[in-house]
């Protein structure tokens, strides 16, 4: 979580571009909306989405939104734009950006007929399927070692008694059933909250069986029972279609780029001084 917030404040200066959107936050006549923190998210950490993070995640994002846009304006006020060091930057960020489009020029010429995504459909089927829906109970303790004797007593518990039990300490224990505690989460609220690797772990799981060790989450420490999980489905083809057609354009781009590289590097002259300037 603090390596987080760190990222956010560090890349808090970066680009966004405005997008007609549900507007988030108004700084002074500025409009920031929901588009623009997804965008920042997006930008900052790729795999994530801000529509997915917590809500004291979101509001981190929030706060570093208003921040920039007011570093923003007070840049503007500056002129800082007619500055040397800025028409360098500006004129790398073009480079960077000519390159870019350049690039994505060429994955556009790039097309993958019918026949070879359901060829790569039929060979992968097996990545193609439904992750299978669990159902679960949770109890959530404040503390480790709340959670640790709480997952000793259940495991001397008859089986055919470990639901009715487990339900008993959840109406007993649980932070979120206690009338002095603002917390009132659901099974799926707590999953979402204990990471991804803790998540999948769950799978593993077998119908009437808890957790053997307590997970950490952002609510407190918690231990699952599993009353039945369903089995995977195959994903229908036309539902994964774009989706095969993007993995394939991309490998198929990435055989095409390195082509292109060797047939640019021989028809140019290059002077290539590593040897001379990098150390062994």
């Amino acid at each position: 979580m603090r390596y987080f917030f760190r990222l956010l404040f560090l890349f808090a200066f970066i680009g966004i571009a405005a997008q007609g959107d549900d507007v988030l936050l108004q700084v002074n006549d500025e409009k920031v909306t929901l588009q623009d923190a997804r965008d920042f998210t997006s930008k900052l950490l790729p795999n994530t989405s801000f529509d997915n993070l917590t809500l004291e995640q979101k509001r981190m994002v929030t706060n570093r939104l208003i921040e920039r846009e007011l570093f923003l304006q007070t840049a503007k006020k500056t002129k800082i734009e007619e500055s040397k060091r800025y028409k360098a930057k500006l004129q790398k960020i073009k480079e960077e950006l000519l390159v870019q489009t350049w690039i994505e020029s060429q994955l556009d010429t790039i097309i993958i007929s019918d026949s070879e995504a359901r060829e790569f459909y039929k060979n992968n089927e097996d990545k193609f399927v439904t992750k299978p829906e669990l159902n679960l109970r949770h109890i959530l303790f404040k503390s480790e070692k709340e959670a640790k004797e709480a997952i000793d007593y259940l495991s001397s518990v008859e089986k055919d008694k470990l639901k009715e039990s487990f339900i008993d300490l959840y109406n007993e224990k649980s932070l979120d059933k206690k009338e002095d505690t603002a917390k009132d989460i659901s099974s799926a609220d707590a999953v979402a909250n204990i990471g991804k690797e803790a998540s999948e772990s769950l799978t593993t799981l077998k119908s009437g069986e808890i957790t053997k060790e307590p997970i950490k989450s952002d609510f407190g420490y918690i231990i699952f029972y599993l009353e039945n999980k369903s089995s995977t489905q195959a994903i229908p083809y036309e539902l994964v279609k774009k989706k095969i057609l993007g993995i394939l354009r991309q490998k198929q781009f990435q055989i095409q780029l390195i082509e292109i590289a060797k047939e640019l590097r021989a028809r140019a002259k290059i002077e290539d001084n590593f040897d001379k300037l990098i150390k062994k």
